[in-house]
């Protein structure tokens, strides 16, 4: 149960509740949308399971003589079932390939054969952990290394089927490949079956099937080797790093990366924001021929560092007297008024000096104009809040209806683009939004001088069990924001 109350695993919980609700068998359906319950029902089950089993095996022994009839016949017909097991595994391995073909074959430039050959490592690993497990299973040894070995056969097994239901082609949710993820585990706790397979094969008498037998095992590890590193020479493939993009990092503060004369973003353009966001920059490629954007300040190669095309304002700087611009994108009805409102009156002027903008990019263009052109500091998308030096995973409980919320990240921002300020106030939901304008309006604008930031990035939560009735969804909506909800800043920044 850490794993529900740990924050740290947050976002693992909520993408396995989304893959399961979004799968297309029913039972994951549901099992999604009550992950908490279906966890604590399978534990209860498990651990009624154990005790049967416990109590059967004390009085009558039948699990006993199952497992001696299927040591018997492993010690009979073993060599029989490690062929089919072989036969397995490579029937395995071609429905991963079927799976996942487009973007296999995307890796290995559309070369089947090359794709097999590179994953003769893994092939020759598998048979020689096949072999050890079912000598030592047959021999009537269940020792906890094969138990464990055994489970985890299962379990890729069973991975294996669950990529089948899951759904595809959605970013990082849309892998089909789980079962990798699981083998990559196994490899781990099985070494000792290869590494006694390997010893007795190259403890054999025959100069000729030694020799094949070593050629063979070299090959495995050099083609692993090779799977690993992943050159370009070989394998299209662009997520690596150059010693170009090292040495810019460490010039990088937050700001963009574009290659200085040329239309295209670099080759490897997720693995550098991945670099920078290991380094703890917000590290973004972006075209050559973008407008606007300032000379660079450093360049390696023909890649180029420059600092954000915009002009990060402080809250306390904010002049309200001329009023408000209220952008408000596909606002629920009433929600623009609320806005003016809460703040005031100060947005009666169509025309106000500054623009204040909410929302999200998902609904108001202004906004996902903004982030697609590296204008604003903080981005918010449906899973994330990204700032220069920080990430922060949406907080959000699905529930069983649109709308049902109880949590969500805010971020109030303050920048000039193109000389005209704009106030931005974003959040993962409308709800968030709205909690994210009632702190600007009691906050921010009563006391301004207090606010020297660029952004403040806040976490609303339900406490009182009411919604303002432009944010109720459906009748019986109680989850939602409300005045007498609780709401924390949790980062605050500037340039």
């Amino acid at each position: 149960m850490a794993f529900f109350l740990l924050p740290q695993y947050r976002m693992m919980v909520f993408s396995v509740k989304w893959l399961l609700k979004h799968s297309s068998l029913s039972l994951l359906n549901y099992a999604g949308r009550h992950l908490e319950a279906t966890v604590a029902i399978t534990f209860l089950l498990v651990l009624l399971f154990g005790i049967v089993v416990r109590c059967e095996e004390q009085k009558y022994g039948l699990l006993q003589r199952l497992l001696n009839l299927l040591i018997d016949e492993l010690r009979r017909r073993w060599k029989l079932y490690f062929n089919a097991a072989v036969l397995l595994i490579l029937s395995a391995i071609l429905f991963q390939f079927y799976l996942g073909a487009p973007r296999y074959l995307a890796v290995y430039g559309g070369k089947l054969t090359l794709l097999f050959l590179m994953q003769m490592g893994n092939i020759i690993f598998a048979i020689l952990l096949l072999r050890g497990l079912l000598k030592e299973l047959s021999e009537g040894a269940m020792t906890p290394l094969a138990l464990l070995t055994s489970l985890l056969i299962l379990l890729e097994l069973g991975a294996l089927l669950l990529s089948v239901v899951v759904p595809r082609n959605f970013g990082s949710f849309g892998f089909t490949n789980w079962a990798i993820r699981v083998y990559q585990y196994l490899v781990v706790i099985s070494a000792p079956y290869v590494a006694d397979e390997l010893r007795e094969i190259f403890s054999v008498k025959g100069r000729i099937l030694k020799r094949t037998a070593v050629a063979l095992v070299i090959v495995g590890i050099m083609v692993s080797v090779i799977n690993v590193a992943r050159p370009p020479a070989i394998y299209d493939y662009p997520y690596y790093w150059t010693k170009a993009d090292i040495r810019l990092v460490s010039h990088v503060g937050p700001g963009l990366v574009y290659i200085n004369d040329s239309p295209l973003p670099p080759f490897n353009s997720q693995a550098l924001s991945f670099l920078g966001w290991a380094c703890g920059v917000n590290l973004h490629p972006v075209r050559g021929d973008f407008g606007g954007i300032p000379s660079p300040d450093f360049c390696v190669s023909s890649l180029c560092h420059s600092p954000y095309p915009y002009k990060a304002l402080t809250l306390s700087a904010l002049d309200t007297e001329r009023g408000f611009k209220i952008i408000a994108g596909a606002a629920p009805k009433g929600m623009t008024k609320w806005i003016g409102e809460v703040i005031g009156n100060r947005s009666s002027a169509v025309n106000g000096t500054v623009e204040l903008i909410v929302g999200n990019s998902t609904v108001n263009p202004l906004i996902a104009r903004l982030e697609s052109g590296f204008l604003l500091p903080v981005q918010v998308n449906y899973s994330t809040v990204t700032g220069p030096t920080f990430r922060y995973y949406q907080t959000i409980k699905a529930g069983e209806k649109e709308g049902d919320v109880r949590k969500g990240y805010f971020v109030i921002e303050f920048v000039e683009v193109n000389g005209t300020p704009a106030l931005v106030v974003e959040g993962v939901c409308w709800d968030a939004v709205a909690a994210g304008v009632w702190f600007l309006a009691n906050q921010v604008l009563r006391e301004p001088k207090k606010w020297d930031y660029s952004w403040i990035v806040g976490e609303w939560e339900e406490s009182d069990g009411k919604v303002l009735p432009f944010l109720k969804f459906y009748p019986e909506d109680k989850n939602g924001f409300s005045y007498g909800d609780r709401i924390k800043i949790v980062a605050v920044g500037k340039p």
